[in-house]
């Protein structure tokens, strides 16, 4: 990244214990470029010897766009096929018009990462004619928590939300963001932050998610059949996508009004890919999206634009966890439910209805704990979802069964596992 004025230039830190949960680079192609199901296996024919494992996950999502009639809505369907090196921390995900080479922590180094960008990179434009490239992005998303509970934000962060006088100085969460131009706006850069579920009981986490990328759509247009021309030595510049539909102050207020009156379909960011769910209006938080109300559990979450990345995984996961605190769910061990979810993320759109679920019918003097239970018989991992309370009676032991059966249906298959189940282990009085 170039310097510019009154921005000093960053020197390279090492720490003890790095921040890095996942980087990505992305590649999305224009909309125009041929694209057909034959070009995943002609890739894989190539990278098969870095990323042997291959892996096939569907994303859904929905359109809105602005029509004579009003707001349209369509829901669709894509593939991603996943190719994973042997130890699973390196990976290329493949769709239509789409390249993005992930690599999980523990992230070394941008030296050691860019030899996989540049091999995943050399075979696409090896294997089809890439005219123009509508968006680059080089994406970090850092985890960082600090062993405190109260402290003031800015001493440890320069992008915080500031609170005026005249409100109240404690939030339950936060989001905030800002995007930052470099080089005249050629480049763009989102950095944006927000608060997650810390792995120590008394300690707090927070997200800090910066997305660097060109300012221009398509502003990519000839290269060499080299990455080098891309990935240049001292970054990555990239250009940006708009959005499937992009929406002016007055359409977005109307689609308010529209959410506030009836059930629509949207989308819901808690998994690998976008779980619909039936939302009703509850305020706009422009120009990251809106926040919305359940219209069945009152629960509050986040409807955010296709703008940016979509590529990380490991950022779908702590999105879940944050739906999972909005229903008071336990994670007495964070590390290791976020890694059974990365070994099986399509399990991870499933885990926010399915404690959902749990919540309502159970109601709110019941424990919730999400939980991997490792059976030592026969070397076994799942996900278990314990329910405790201060009595078990045969009604309570009856909505359990009831729950197992009714969310079994919402597991995908080849996924994990999940079991809805308790320990009876007394709540403390």
């Amino acid at each position: 990244m170039t310097s510019q004025p009154g921005v000093a230039k960053a020197s390279r830190r090492r720490y003890v214990k790095a921040p890095i949960l996942e980087a990505v680079c992305e590649f999305r192609l224009s909309p125009d470029s041929k694209w057909d199901l034959t070009i995943p296996g002609l890739l894989y024919e190539k990278l098969s010897s870095e990323f042997p494992n291959k892996e096939q996950r569907i994303l859904q999502d929905i359109e809105i766009t602005q029509a004579a009639q009003g707001m349209q809505q369509q829901i669709r369907s894509s593939e991603r096929i996943l190719f994973l090196s042997p130890d699973r921390k390196t990976f290329v995900q493949v769709g239509p018009q789409l390249l993005s080479v992930n690599r999980l922590r523990p992230y070394i180094s941008w030296e050691q990462f860019k030899p996989a960008i540049q091999i995943a990179f050399q075979s696409l434009s090896n294997t089809i004619d890439v005219p123009r490239i509508q968006r680059i992005g080089l994406r970090y998303i850092n985890r960082i928590e600090i062993p405190q509970k109260n402290f003031l934000l800015e001493t440890f962060f320069d992008l915080y939300p500031y609170l005026g006088k005249g409100l109240p100085q404690g939030h339950a969460n936060f989001f905030v963001g800002c995007t930052f131009e470099f080089r005249n706006r050629q480049d763009l850069c989102k950095v944006q932050l927000t608060d997650t579920v810390p792995e120590a009981k008394d300690a707090s986490a927070f997200i800090l998610d910066i997305d660097y990328f060109l300012g221009e759509p398509n502003s990519v247009r000839k290269y060499h059949r080299s990455v080098k021309t891309v990935v240049p030595a001292g970054g990555l510049m990239a250009p940006t996508t708009s959005t499937s539909a992009t929406l002016s102050s007055a359409e977005e207020t109307e689609l308010a009004r529209r959410w506030a009156h009836e059930d629509i379909w949207t989308r819901q960011t808690v998994g690998s890919f976008r779980q619909l769910t039936p939302l009703a209006h509850y305020s706009i938080m422009a120009p990251y999206g809106s926040l919305l109300r359940d219209a069945h559990s009152g629960y509050i979450v986040l409807f955010e634009r296709t703008d940016g990345s979509r590529a990380s995984v490991t950022l779908e996961i702590e999105r879940a966890f944050a739906s999972l605190r909005l229903y008071r769910v336990e994670l007495p061990a964070v590390t290791e439910v976020r890694d059974y979810l990365l070994r099986f993320p399509r399990l991870g759109i499933s885990v926010p209805s399915i404690t959902r679920n749990v919540r309502e019918k159970l109601g709110p003097k019941t424990e919730i704990s999400l939980e991997v239970y490792t059976d030592p018989e026969i070397q076994d991992e799942y996900l278990v979802l314990y329910a405790r309370r201060s009595e078990y009676n045969p009604e309570f032991l009856q909505a359990l069964s009831e729950l197992g059966s009714q969310c079994a249906d919402l597991i995908p298959l080849d996924s994990g596992w999940l079991v809805i189940t308790t320990d009876f282990r007394p709540l403390p009085e």
